[in-house]
């Protein structure tokens, strides 16, 4: 864009409103920028949700700021995962949060040995947990692997082709 201005009162007035203008288009483009970006990062973290897709909802939230904008995806439950089982002549039962499943796994294959994913972790030994359900079926884990849906969309979102494959796409 040019902007030809000439030394009188009019042609400044015009040049400030004509700049005034790419001010607020910057202003939106940096804005379209910032929410593809997040869409690019949410569409990597439900690439990898793994059995928990259905259980788990991402969400972005841009918003505007002095100098430009920024976006928030935040993961989140869409409901606990319950787990029940027979223990010592009673019945117990566990919420499990899909997403920290996801993100952390548990057991033996924990990002950094978090083994604490289910609550109480009573029912572990060494490697591995057994328990049986209510309908008396016997079950053993040596926990789940993660499959990292916000880690993953965290790194692809600071790599630098993604970036600026997408600022290609919004800036041209």
């Amino acid at each position: 864009m040019k902007i030809h201005i000439r030394l009188s009162p009019e042609s400044i007035q015009q040049a400030r409103e004509q700049l005034s203008n790419v001010d607020g288009l910057l202003r939106e483009k940096i804005r379209e920028f910032v929410e593809e970006l997040a869409n690019v990062g949410v569409q990597v973290a439900e690439s990898n949700t793994g059995e928990y897709r259905d259980a788990i909802k991402f969400e972005v939230n841009v918003s505007d700021t002095t100098f430009g904008s920024t976006a928030t995806i935040t993961m989140s439950d869409k409901y606990k995962i319950i787990r029940e089982w027979r223990y010592r002549g009673g019945n117990k039962q566990a919420e499990v949060s899909p997403s920290l499943m996801a993100e952390y796994g548990s057991g033996r294959f924990a990002v950094d040995g978090h083994r604490g994913t289910f609550p109480g972790q009573k029912h572990a030994w060494e490697n591995e947990w057994h328990w049986t359900t209510l309908d008396n079926v016997h079950h053993k884990s040596s926990g789940e692997t993660p499959t990292r849906p916000m880690f993953t969309a965290y790194t692809r979102l600071n790599d630098a082709d993604t970036v600026l494959e997408v600022a290609k796409r919004v800036f041209k």
